[in-house]
């Protein structure tokens, strides 16, 4: 929601202003700008206006392989997914996460606080994740450093959960 408290007391202001002396030319414009600064949209950040279109983002190590897939849309939308494989060899443990990340919002056009829902062994969890972003690396905003390294998106989900398999009835599985 945007908040437009102040902007508005500008506003008022000026029109006051500009009723109080003779109608020019000048006055009038400068309350059609300023009605069109206050009613507009917020500006799309430097940060966001260079991630444009999809980007997507890749983690390796020896419990988790990961990817992020975030689309910015040029109305400002963020939305994605999060989406790996967890395999703690050691503790005996595998299992395979999906998170759909939606609605994302930033303040300062890097770290972005999306709903969540994520599905996990069967159970679906729903919250709020933020993740910290910019072209080469994406890490969650509660982490020390980011972990995931800009990747190529075509070949995203092969790197994350392996080749398909080929089944006997000519359908592809995967891992």
């Amino acid at each position: 929601m945007r908040k437009m408290g102040s902007g508005v007391i500008g506003l008022l202001a000026i029109v006051a202003l500009a009723a109080c002396e003779p109608e020019t030319k000048e006055a009038t414009e400068a309350v059609s700008e300023t009605v069109a600064v206050e009613t507009s949209e917020p500006a799309v950040t430097e940060m966001q206006a260079g991630l444009t279109g999809q980007h997507c983002w890749f983690h390796e190590d020896e419990n988790t392989t990961e990817a992020l897939e975030l689309t910015f849309a040029e109305d400002g939308t963020v939305s994605g997914s999060h989406y790996g494989v967890i395999h703690m060899e050691d503790a005996g443990y595998f299992a395979a996460f999906d998170t759909i990340l939606s609605d994302g919002q930033t303040n300062d056009g890097a770290t972005f606080t999306f709903a969540s829902v994520t599905e996990v062994d069967g159970d679906t969890q729903t919250g709020a994740e933020g993740w910290v972003v910019s072209k080469q690396s994406a890490g969650m905003a509660d982490m020390e450093a980011p972990d995931l390294s800009s990747a190529d998106c075509a070949t995203l989900e092969t790197r994350v959960f392996g080749e398909p398999i080929p089944a006997e009835d000519g359908e592809a599985i995967t891992p």
